[in-house]
């Protein structure tokens, strides 16, 4: 991912299927309105605190445990997310999983596969 942090005006990013363990390097990409990473290797939700403007977000096929940090995790994006996928991670599989989900994230229109 590096040398993306030039690339500013981007709104959209595709990152599956590239084995990456970590999200970093995306700060100065404020503008991003859509961001996959899906099917890589991430156990945390974390390096997205600047993308205000965010509305999807792929991340199914990882492995991100625990449910109780994901809320938290997404909370700088909370206003502006529509979708989120987590799809086949340890936190979708836990009880309480999209109530959990619809609770702390207001704009959600859609998680996963389901429209809400």
């Amino acid at each position: 991912m590096a040398g993306l942090e030039g690339c500013t005006a981007l709104e959209e990013l595709y990152l599956s299927h590239n084995g990456i363990t970590c999200l970093e390097g995306l700060s100065t990409l404020t503008g991003l309105k859509v961001l996959d990473a899906s099917s890589n290797r991430l156990t945390a939700i974390q390096g997205i605190e600047a993308l205000s403007q965010l509305e999807d977000l792929w991340l199914n096929d990882n492995g991100i445990a625990g449910l109780e940090d994901v809320p938290a995790a997404l909370a700088p994006v909370a206003g502006t997310l529509t979708t989120l996928y987590l799809a086949n991670s340890p936190a979708a599989k836990e009880a309480g999983y999209k109530a959990a989900m619809r609770a702390a994230l207001p704009a959600l229109t859609q998680l996963d596969a389901d429209y809400l």
